[in-house]
């Protein structure tokens, strides 16, 4: 039996895995410069660590930078308090990572809404707590009708 922490002990702790999220939030309230200079500093040691970094980062930002204030208050906290690893939906297995060619479609069925399509290669897939979903919501208006959800 070991009483050592295990990495995402450490990594949750020492504010690695939220180093975006605002301060309000729980997080470290750092910026993109801070995000690099931490895993470059990880990866002179460890790419594999340096990227569990960057791979949160990459889930949490759509949040980040375009959600709404109560988005953010429901979910960023318990990036900390939960230790939530997030997800990035976005590749497809026609359409790669072209959201051009992004088929999957989030149609609303009263306060949900009901995905249909596939996704490939989820940025932190089998491990996640929440997944950024991409999908059109409204396709006539091509990549302006695409909106990322939380699941």
């Amino acid at each position: 039996m070991s009483f050592l922490p295990t990495w995402p002990d450490v990594f949750f702790d020492e504010a690695y895995l939220q180093i975006l999220v605002p301060k309000e939030f729980g997080g470290s309230g750092r910026d993109i410069t801070s995000l690099c200079i931490v895993s470059e500093e990880m990866a002179k040691v460890s790419a594999s660590m340096a990227l569990l970094v960057i791979v949160q980062t990459v889930g949490a930002l759509p949040l980040l930078l375009a959600g709404n204030d109560p988005q953010k208050a429901k979910c960023l906290p318990r990036i900390q308090k939960d230790r939530f690893i997030m997800a990035f939906c976005l590749t497809e297995p026609l359409a790669g990572s072209d959201v051009g060619s992004m088929q999957m479609t989030a149609t609303r069925e009263g306060n949900n809404y009901l995905l249909n399509g596939k996704k490939s290669f989820v940025t932190n897939g089998g491990v996640a707590d929440r997944y950024i979903v991409f999908a059109k919501t409204q396709p006539p208006k091509g990549r302006r009708g695409i909106s990322a959800c939380r699941q």
